[in-house]
């Protein structure tokens, strides 16, 4: 933009939005004294900038959103600039967001009075928020979402803002210090503090509002009862988001018939002797996911408007109704991890259904043929039940699916040539622990997308003669951002104005895998996986060179077959190969000295195998546990105890050591002993007493937190126990040399 642009002393308008500008704004935008109106999206700011816009005294509607702060320009000095203007600011629109702002926000921001709108989200502003924004009394909306804030909000912040009906303070550590009896002079339509510090109590004066159409306090630590009348304080086809809290209580009689359109109370502690959904109710989307809701789902006649419907992770029993085939806008049902039991319906016809999860519950008999008929699946899980039978042909017509998970059932016979023909999107494909039998298909290699394949722990056999090449999933290294999950958008009805931290609800794709030895649930990581799992099979004949082309897989598990021959010598060419489990199998000959090149490799089992000769050395491999080159009788070198010939004999330094040190060490080990029996009284309380002052949901993540840091505290303990292996071997053959020299 050119210096001239100042020239235009008589400019009310300047409006640069989506632009591509790279020179900057030039300082002579300071000289438009008559300016009004003044947008800049998607350009450079920097302070100099501020400091000119805020001479600007005429400007009634300020936008400044979307842009590169340079040089870390401050909030600071804009407002106090504006605040100065003689006979005081007429702004009467104010939008900062997104433009990495810091500093903090002064008290001039009261002088502003004739703001409405007050826009700072997305920013980088600190400190508190000063008390002075209550003297704002035009002020109709504030969004300080998405920054540092911090300190507690009492009512002086809002003592005189009568006219405020939209307040948006998400994601920052702020906390209420608010009377329980306050009763404040406005009547709000939105209000979201989403992932602050909202305290233990549920604010009672949210009570005392009558016109929400947006109520979002979820992420937060309320403690407290869902109170009885919260759904009177809703507009018709409203948002209520109250998930990720510790609320508890009954929930409402009045929970059928709301009029709210979006109601997620996830990952509570809420409780209920059923489910029922009611035809008058206008919900149409349902997450009450997370909580100790028990007895059956009961659905009215009538038709259901709902599109989105969570209940998993309940203690939910009876049967699934038949009416739920009758739900016509229904795109997602998540019914997982309860205790449903009988069979699945048979009553699916063609509708809007994208995801189903029946996953974890006790459902038994064939997997019905009508669900072939849902056209519009992306997700299908029945694993974790009792189904049994075959895979039923009918499911070749889900051409769309991109997860197909039918583990831990007892389904049987040989699997279908068509899941590699017809489902040509198929990303996630598990049937572990199930009674399959036969060859694997030659059409799966056809499924370019496959990023999970996941047969183990069936009864299949013949050799692995796959085109592994055409798995171009797990041979061409994918960036995350270009992987769509199987996630079904929920767009809220159009009669619902969503609020600024609305995003769109989604269906979070998730899948059980067996890295290393251990179940775990992959969610968020899950676009970053691939693994081919064909352990626990009858599979025979050699290893495919063609396997080692998947230059893209990560966790390769092979183990408890009847594989002969030797590891394919270009092993290394798998860089991605974080785990590699071969054993149990008849492979013979020696390990490729290649595989020392895997700089990922960090789980390694080739036990009880025919391997020969020396073990490969690297810094990788020397950290690998020893126990996954057991049970190969002329295997030697290191890891390995045995050494080669001609290595000098290795024995074990603990002993020596321990025989050496065994007087000197006496008292340590009687206080050690003296010391377990507080230690493990101090240690199970800690332990128990953390698991009965916690909720359900909390003691289930604690479990995986345990899970998964055994597993971190196992493979750190072997590597340290192998390096203080090494450096006291070493250490000992020095003794002995000097022992010579002497």
């Amino acid at each position: 933009l050119p210096e001239s642009l100042g020239n235009l002393s008589k400019l009310e308008v300047l409006s640069l939005i989506s632009n591509n500008i790279t020179g900057g704004i030039p300082e002579s935008i300071g000289n438009l004294l008559n300016l009004n109106h003044l947008f800049i999206t998607g350009t450079n700011i920097s302070r100099v900038l501020l400091r000119t816009i805020a001479q600007l005294c005429k400007l009634m509607d300020l936008q400044l959103n979307g842009n590169n702060n340079q040089d870390g320009a401050e909030v600071t000095e804009l407002i106090e600039g504006l605040s100065r203007c003689n006979g005081g600011s007429i702004l009467k629109t104010m939008d900062l967001g997104g433009n990495g702002l810091s500093g903090h926000l002064p008290d001039q921001v009261g002088k502003l009075s004739n703001l409405e709108q007050l826009s700072l989200s997305d920013n980088l502003i600190f400190g508190s928020i000063p008390a002075s924004v209550g003297e704002l009394k035009s002020l109709t909306s504030l969004d300080l979402r998405n920054n540092n804030f911090s300190g507690q909000l009492s009512c002086a912040h809002f003592a005189n803002l009568s006219r405020l009906f939209h307040l948006d303070m998400s994601y920052n550590p702020l906390s209420l210090n608010i009377h329980e009896d306050w009763v404040p002079p406005f009547q709000l339509s939105v209000f979201c503090m989403r992932s602050c510090q909202v305290g233990r109590k549920f604010p009672r004066w949210l009570l005392t509002q009558n016109n929400f159409q947006e109520l979002d306090l979820s992420d937060n630590v309320i403690m407290d009862r869902l109170p009885n009348n919260i759904f009177n304080s809703f507009l018709p086809a409203s948002t209520l988001n109250l998930s990720h809290n510790h609320i508890k209580g009954i929930l409402p009689a009045s929970f059928g018939s709301i009029l709210l359109a979006k109601l997620d109370l996830s990952f509570n502690d809420l409780k209920a002797s059923q489910v029922y959904l009611n035809s008058r109710s206008l919900l149409r989307f349902l997450d009450l996911s997370n909580n100790q809701i028990s007895g059956p789902i009961q659905v009215s006649t009538g038709e259901i408007l709902l599109e989105f419907l969570d209940l998993s992770s309940n203690y939910i029993n009876g049967s699934i109704p038949l009416s739920l085939c009758q739900m016509k806008s229904l795109q997602v049902l998540d019914l997982s991890h309860n205790h449903l039991s009988g069979g699945i319906p048979q009553c699916w016809n063609d509708g809007s259904l994208t995801i189903m999860k029946l996953s974890n519950n006790n459902l038994s008999g064939f997997i019905p043929r009508s669900i072939g008929s849902l056209h519009q699946l992306t997700s299908l899980h029945l694993d974790r039940n009792h189904l049994i039978g075959e895979i039923p042909s009918a499911l070749k017509y889900l051409t769309k699916l991109v997860t197909f998970d039918l583990g831990e059932n007892t389904l049987s016979g040989e699997i279908p040539t068509w899941l590699g023909e017809s489902l040509p999107s198929l990303q996630f494909l598990r049937l572990r622990s199930n009674m399959f039998y036969g060859r694997i298909p030659m059409t799966i290699s056809h499924l370019q997308s496959l990023k999970v394949l996941d047969i183990a722990c069936n009864s299949l056999s013949g050799s692995l003669l796959l085109s592994f090449q055409n798995l171009s999933a797990m041979v061409k290294i994918r960036k995350p951002e270009n992987f769509v999950l199987p996630n079904s958008p929920i767009a809220m009805p159009p009669t619902v104005a969503a609020g600024p931290t609305s995003a769109p609800s989604t269906f979070k794709e998730s899948i059980m895998i067996v890295p290393k030895g251990s179940q775990l649930e992959y969610t968020t990581t899950l676009p970053l996986v691939t693994i081919i799992d064909l352990s626990r099979n009858n599979f025979s004949g050699q290893i495919s060179e063609e396997l080692t082309s998947l230059n893209g897989l990560h966790f390769l598990i092979l183990s408890r077959n009847h594989l002969e021959g030797e590891i394919p010598r270009n092993i290394n060419s798998m860089q991605e190969l974080e785990s590699l489990d071969l054993s149990f199998n008849q492979l013979s000959g020696g390990i490729p000295s290649s595989m020392s090149a895997l700089n990922f490799l960090s789980h390694l089992n080739v036990s009880y195998n025919n391997l020969s000769g020396r073990a490969p050395s690297g810094r990788q491999l020397q950290t690998l546990d020893p126990s996954g080159f057991i049970g190969n009788h002329d295997l030697c070198g290191m890891p390995l105890l045995s050494p080669c010939p001609g290595d000098v004999p290795f024995q074990d330094p603990f002993s020596q050591v321990q025989e050496g040190y065994k007087d000197e060490h006496k008292s340590d080990t009687i206080w050690f002993y003296i010391g377990i029996g507080p230690g493990f009284v101090v240690g199970f309380w800690g332990f128990i007493g953390v698991l009965l002052l916690i909720g359900k949901n909390k003691r289930i993540a604690y479990f995986h937190f345990i899970d998964n840091l055994s597993d971190d505290f196992y493979v750190k303990a072997m590597v340290y126990s192998r390096r203080l292996k090494l450096q006291i071997s070493s250490w000992m053959h020095k003794v002995k040399g000097s022992e010579r020299v002497n």
